[in-house]
């Protein structure tokens, strides 16, 4: 009888520790998650010191940022799709201490959001629009950029950011003609799509 007894606490406590570890798993997860904001922009806000930036380009969609958000951008519909303010994260600064590093993966589906002066990083999956905080992890074969051609800017832009160049020779890059959101835009061979609009 002694042992069934001992067998039963045990059996009861065992079953009490592992429902209590895994909801703190549960809520654990549940704190990292962080439910993205919508930047408020205007089309006649300044650009920043170090203007707008260029993180993925495909056929499809383009995904840029600056310090007033990160902002995915449908090349079909000529419409953003997506976007976080980047304030509520410290991913804002795109200078100093607190430069947030922003990497996409090659397909466009998962953006990266480091400070470089925290030992974290958010992870944006923009198939679900779910934002996470996560330990920082490099990302392993991110989408590269390359460097905007010298003669892009015989258009008469103020500025030029990144530039992607596709197999069918165009090359797509943002740029304004001052330095303001609404003169941004984005350009692939002869198209240019206005961005705010």
């Amino acid at each position: 009888m002694k042992k069934k007894t001992v067998r039963m606490v045990t059996l009861a406590v065992l079953s009490f520790l592992l429902i209590g570890c895994a909801k703190t798993e549960e809520s654990s997860a549940k704190k990292n998650k962080i439910e993205p904001t919508i930047p408020k922009v205007t089309t006649q806000q300044d650009v920043g010191a170090d203007m707008v930036m260029l993180d993925f380009a495909s056929d499809d969609k383009i995904i840029f940022h600056g310090y007033f958000g990160l902002f995915v951008y449908d090349l079909n519909t000529e419409k953003i799709t997506q976007s976080i303010d980047l304030k509520p994260i410290n991913c804002n600064f795109t200078q100093g201490d607190n430069t947030c590093v922003v990497t996409v993966n090659k397909d466009g589906s998962e953006v990266n959001l480091h400070p470089i002066s925290s030992e974290n990083m958010y992870v944006y999956k923009l198939d679900d629009n779910t934002l996470e905080e996560k330990v920082y992890i490099e990302m392993s074969d991110p989408f590269k950029m390359s460097e905007a051609p010298r003669d892009i800017n015989e258009k008469s832009y103020s500025y030029v950011s990144g530039s992607v160049k596709f197999s069918d020779e165009d090359i797509g890059y943002l740029a304004g003609y001052d330095m303001t959101l609404g003169s941004l835009r984005y350009v692939r061979g002869d198209k240019e799509y206005v961005i705010f609009k």
